[in-house]
């Protein structure tokens, strides 16, 4: 395990009120209070460094108990374990506490739960990080996965930091897809669904589309499990955390007693919930909600075999009246930016990997030394437009939902995304071919995009700056007619391109 000290921040205990403390955790004294500032100082420096994770597993062993703890960093894991030796049992009692779960013979073998910490603005400010202008503390919400294993317990803890949360402008989507999400966004009805699977950034984007339509002109009713995100501002904001005794089916019955405009379901586990996320987009909402799929031509696939056998027809039916938008964010390792990296070829595996997707396979790619920096996000979008409606009424086949897809404008695979970004130098090949799914139909049909860079000679780059710089000109409002993409590529690349 790499050799890693965390650091004492002393003066937390040293220099803080008892309020300020207790606004970030309850500490025990005597010898248990050695863990209790442990757990602190942990979740301090997850916190103030912008870490996405901590887990912490208890080997529950009466011969040979550990404790071990893996940070996730921007960069990778800091692996350690407890040096206080395999004091077990306080740690599960503390970290079972701070989620409020029942302890004892009733701790059920998994448990979701959540805490939050609450930061002083002015040592917030310190420390780096950058508090809402209107709030006196730096508050962060640490979602917690609690599941039995078959040495101990284990504790997955999601750090969420709302003020350090991108806008839908700084998510990094090219202006085509931006301009198209904004608009349907944007729309009084309709469901708009982000897919993908744990950690792909999900939330953080579905988060992104809610802090732009949340203006206080409309009412916004949420469903979460645990609440991630705390929605602020003056309108009507009712965000409800689902636990105990309020079930999903009261929230469902909740959404259509509160009048919302915008409705948030965290994420559809079952058919239940999916059909009430349709019945609402039916009724005059624009709902946002999240399921798990390598991509988005798969979404509607996964969604109607949630029903039974016999009710697939009308799950077929209604998603295909009310689905608007589908997004998969990925994220991929950032590499650093404004170096200049050499070249090298590729190896038999990765000429695989282009060709498997469909894409055009570059003689070389970049080549790293340095360490990666932090985590960037690539995002399919992929407008359920009349066509791809009438795909998903007749079943929703990915593979045909994907041939539909590749003839929209602002459409591009996960794959081909990776691709541009390794040509950008904003990461390396390595790491997208360990990130990103393979797209097997993509080779047998190759995207519009992969068509028209091979006929014109040009990079996945260049064909995107031409449709994006398109796409700026149209919402700029200047007096020009909307093209074909291959049109777009011709306006920004004249005929000599050509092959």
């Amino acid at each position: 395990m790499q050799s890693f000290v965390l650091p004492t921040y002393s003066e937390i205990f040293e220099e803080f009120s008892q309020d300020q403390q207790q606004q970030l955790m309850t500490l025990s004294s005597g010898p248990d209070g050695e863990i209790d500032r442990f757990i602190l100082r942990l979740f301090t420096y997850a916190s103030i460094n912008g870490c996405s994770d901590v887990t912490v597993h208890l080997k529950e062993s009466e011969l040979n108990p550990k404790v071990r703890v893996n940070i996730r960093t921007k960069h990778g894991f800091h692996n350690f374990l407890y040096a206080g030796g395999g004091r077990t049992k306080h740690f599960k009692t503390k970290m079972l506490g701070l989620i409020n779960a029942a302890q004892g013979g009733a701790t059920s073998v998994t448990i979701k739960g959540r805490f939050e910490m609450e930061f002083p603005r002015d040592w917030a400010i310190e420390q780096g990080l950058k508090p809402h202008e209107d709030e006196e503390t730096y508050y962060i919400n640490v979602r917690v996965m609690f599941t039995k294993t078959y040495d101990g317990v284990s504790f997955v803890c999601r750090i969420i930091d709302d003020q350090g949360a991108p806008t839908l402008d700084q998510v990094g989507m090219p202006n085509a897809a931006l301009a198209l999400t904004k608009e349907i966004i944007s729309r009084p009805s309709g469901l708009v669904i982000c897919t993908g699977p744990t950690g792909s950034g999900k939330s953080t984007l579905l988060h992104a589309m809610i802090l732009l339509l949340n203006d206080g002109t409309k009412a916004i009713s949420t469903g979460e499990s645990p609440v991630e995100f705390r929605l602020r501002g003056l309108g009507q904001i009712i965000q409800h955390e689902v636990f105990g005794e309020m079930t999903w089916e009261r929230v469902m019955e909740a959404f259509m007693r509160q009048h919302p405009d915008i409705v948030v379901c965290a994420e559809i586990l079952d058919h239940k919930i999916a059909t009430a996320c349709m019945q609402l987009a039916q009724t005059g909402h624009i709902v946002f909600a999240t399921i798990h799929t390598e991509d988005a031509p798969s979404a509607a696939a996964r969604l109607i075999g949630m029903y039974p056998q016999d009710q697939r027809d009308w799950a077929s039916s209604t998603l295909a009246a009310t689905l608007r938008l589908v997004l998969a964010p990925r994220l991929i390792t950032a590499r650093p930016a404004g170096e200049a990296p050499g070249q090298r070829p590729l190896s038999f595996v990765e000429r695989q990997w282009y060709a498997k997707n469909g894409l055009v396979v570059p003689e070389t790619v970049p080549k790293y030394d340095a360490e990666p920096r932090g985590k960037f996000a690539l995002i399919e979008a992929m407008e359920v437009n009349y066509e791809i409606a009438q795909i998903i009424n007749d079943g929703a086949a990915p593979d045909a939902v994907y041939r539909s897809a590749i003839k929209q404008p602002q459409y591009e695979t996960l794959a081909m995304m990776a691709a541009r970004s390794v040509e950008e130098a904003r990461c390396s090949l390595t790491d997208c071919t360990t990130s990103v799914p393979v797209n097997f139909t993509a080779a047998e049909t190759p995207s519009v995009r992969t068509q028209l860079a091979k006929k014109y000679d040009l990079s996945y780059s260049q064909v995107n700056a031409a449709i994006d710089k398109h796409f700026v000109e149209l919402h700029a409002e200047q007096d020009i007619a909307e093209l074909s993409i291959e049109g777009m590529i011709l306006k920004e690349y004249p005929m000599e391109k050509a092959a």
